[in-house]
């Protein structure tokens, strides 16, 4: 028995076991449904828009995070040496 049994009959291009995924690329155009269900064509990788939008926001993460920790530090030359606190 096949660990991963496919949604065809044996020998055909039959589809017997519909999912969300196959039967929303079939409405949404038959030709996609033929390119990825009975052809099995597959992207090259992640899309380069994703790429880039994931990249965008570790960066503009990491920004963020300096700009906090150099404000910070300002604060503290600001402020100046922690003096203990006294009892008057």
């Amino acid at each position: 028995m096949d660990a991963h049994p496919q949604p065809f009959h044996d020998g055909t291009k039959v589809q017997w076991a519909w999912d969300s995924t196959s039967l929303g690329w079939l409405k949404e155009c038959p030709r996609k449904y033929q390119y990825h269900m009975i052809e099995q064509w597959r992207g090259r990788g992640e899309s380069i828009h994703l790429e880039y939008g994931i990249l965008y926001h570790a960066v503009r993460g990491q920004w963020e995070r300096s700009r906090a920790a150099a404000c910070y530090v300002t604060l503290l030359h600001f402020l100046g040496p922690a003096r203990p606190m006294t009892r008057p």
